[in-house]
């Protein structure tokens, strides 16, 4: 069953009625922009994942203020960035989802437009290999829970865990236990341990091998 988006906003953009035009195997959407313009949208994953905000007027605002000089128009890492951040929230069929909005992490609204989220970028340092690090890693993506630290880069958004009050990233835990970040990655995503018992049990490295020891000795 089709997901009814009749009369939701998706940021410059609210939800029309959708068609389906002749000769063709999917639905569109026919969207009112807050611009005054009427546009079709592709199909519902366009609105739902953030891909599709306005008719095109959002871009040209950005590109007009001059941003693109300062990393922050629409092709720039940033933009990127900025993309990935609402696909693992909003698209079910992106690869991270579980791990954010499967758990319920949410963003903003105030960062549905993406000229508002360049423009706290530029004022709070933004620049290229950054990432955006919650600083509640149960909390939403907002100005308020967020800040610059390094990516772990192609977009990544450093995967932070919390234990006893204490935050850090999981190649920081992975280091104070001696092991790889993907033991813990393994232990959260595959083992559907408790994020206690991840950053908590100690990790088991492989005895060396007896006859091979006593050999190089001699």
């Amino acid at each position: 069953m089709r997901e009814n988006l009749t009369g939701q906003r998706f940021g410059r953009l609210v939800a029309i009625h959708e068609v389906r035009r002749e000769g063709e195997a999917f639905y569109r959407w026919h969207c009112q922009c807050d611009c005054g313009k009427k546009t079709s949208v592709p199909t519902t994953s366009a609105l739902t994942s953030g891909d599709s905000r306005s008719c095109g007027c959002l871009r040209s605002e950005v590109v007009s203020k001059g941003r693109k000089k300062h990393g922050c128009s629409y092709g720039s890492k940033l933009y990127s960035l900025w993309k990935s951040m609402r696909k693992r929230c909003n698209a079910k069929n992106n690869p991270e989802y579980k791990n954010y909005g499967g758990r319920g992490i949410t963003i903003c609204s105030e960062w549905d437009d993406f000229a508002v989220f360049a423009k706290w970028a530029e004022e709070t340092g933004y620049k290229d290999g950054l990432g955006l690090r919650r600083l509640d890693n149960d909390g939403p993506f907002s100005p308020s829970n967020c800040k610059w630290a390094v990516s772990g880069g192609g977009g990544y958004f450093p995967r932070f865990l919390t234990h006893n009050g204490v935050t850090k990233s999981v190649r920081e835990w992975a280091k104070e236990l001696g092991c790889s970040p993907w033991v813990l990655t393994m232990r959260l995503d595959k083992l559907d341990w408790s994020v206690e018992k991840t950053v908590t049990t100690p990790v088991r490295h492989k005895k060396p091998n007896r006859w091979r020891t006593e050999h190089e000795e001699t």
